[in-house]
């Protein structure tokens, strides 16, 4: 809620935050249970490499931001944005297409994220506010 709806001030008073926050708990509740159910009553092999290739998909552009904020100062929104979003696409086609690893999915997620987004960060401007403290190099 603090950091997806109130910037926008779209609920309104206090009380309207609470029942939509209440109300998005019971949504994702029931779309986790839903996935739980999906996932054990379908036909998979092995229930692990499906774990395994969805944390790659989420997990891996998930470090390669937290990789991208801390190891570069030229990072900004919409390239951590693009480079997340390459990252999962360019993962999820390299599982597709080819027969890496289950292992070493977290890693080509990790490094497309970093890549394609320190990339993208160098067309658009870079940040205007200080970064002091914020990566190792400040």
């Amino acid at each position: 809620m603090t950091d997806f709806v109130r910037p926008y001030q779209r609920a309104g008073a206090e009380r309207n935050y609470l029942l939509l926050g209440r109300v998005l708990t019971v949504a994702m509740g029931i779309l986790g249970t839903w996935l739980a159910i999906t996932f054990a009553t379908s036909d998979i092999k092995s229930l692990w490499d499906q774990f395994m290739k969805i944390l790659g998909l989420f997990g891996g552009a998930m470090c390669g931001l937290f990789c991208l904020g801390i190891f570069t100062t030229r990072a900004n929104g919409p390239g951590a944005i693009l480079g997340a979003v390459a990252g999962a696409v360019g993962l999820f086609l390299v599982q597709e297409l080819t027969q890496i690893h289950v292992l070493l999915y977290a890693a080509v997620g990790i490094t497309l994220c970093v890549v394609c987004g320190y990339l993208t960060s160098l067309v658009f401007p870079r940040p205007k506010h200080s970064l002091e403290g914020l990566t190792i190099y400040t």
